[in-house]
């Protein structure tokens, strides 16, 4: 493992720039050392390998964890080294934006060689594994990035502005609009948050205006300052 990581490396290091490089190369030392460390504690407590009898119960935790993990370190803009470095480049270099697809499209020969060195059922849940790990992959950095769309229609900006401003100190953009039922002007305020933010702006609307309407959403990818780069 670790020479072929060695290798990969270097491949990374030519098509992907010093910085994925550096916090790639950290990772795969980390989990190559980590593997070795875990293989002597095991022996050494004389646990017996497999932990279940379960093939499908050790799969699941297989794919759950790896896929998780994976997808941490793709949102920190690195990997674990190995495959995940040729899905990087993929991405890169090709129209496949989906981390998950270039992850599937690097590890598919080598799941389908287990067919022929491990057997049948090895080679289709490797298989089924690296659908699985994709589509993990995926769902976990579209759950990280997820920010929340707060909509607020108010009478009273001036109460909930200074909190915006000061307090959490993001921005926002308002514009005036009129109440199709009553007629009365209203302020609209539209901001992005973050979940823990967005949580505590709902509060702090309650507490200041309580005949405000909020209106928050959900939203997968923010493009700008403050958020993620364009590139």
């Amino acid at each position: 493992m670790w020479i072929i990581n060695v290798i990969l490396l270097i491949i990374g290091f030519i098509f992907l720039g010093k910085g994925c490089s550096f916090k790639t190369a950290y990772c795969t030392m980390a989990y190559t050392l980590e593997s070795i460390a875990l293989e002597y504690i095991l022996k050494a407590v004389k646990v017996s390998l497999p932990l279940t009898n379960h093939v499908f119960l050790e799969f699941v935790f297989a794919m759950l964890l790896t896929g998780a993990g994976a997808a941490i370190l793709f949102n920190c803009k690195a990997s674990s080294g190995g495959t995940d470095i040729i899905a990087l480049i993929i991405k890169k270099y090709t129209n496949i934006k989906n981390i998950g697809v270039a992850l599937f499209i690097t590890d598919i020969l080598i799941a389908a060689s287990a067919f022929f060195i491990f057997g049948v059922q090895t080679g289709l849940y490797s298989v089924l594994g690296l659908f699985a790990k994709s589509f993990i992959v995926d769902g976990v950095i579209e759950s990280i990035g997820k920010n929340k769309y707060i909509t607020i229609i108010t009478a009273h900006p001036e109460h909930i502005a200074p909190f915006i401003l000061d307090k959490m100190h993001r921005g926002y953009t308002a514009y005036k609009a009129t109440g199709g039922f009553s007629g009365d002007e209203k302020t609209v305020m539209l901001c992005i948050l973050n979940r823990g933010e967005a949580l505590k702006l709902k509060y702090q609307v309650k507490q200041t205006d309580p005949e405000a309407f909020v209106i928050i959403t959900d939203t997968n990818e923010i493009l700008g300052k403050g958020f993620q780069s364009s590139d």
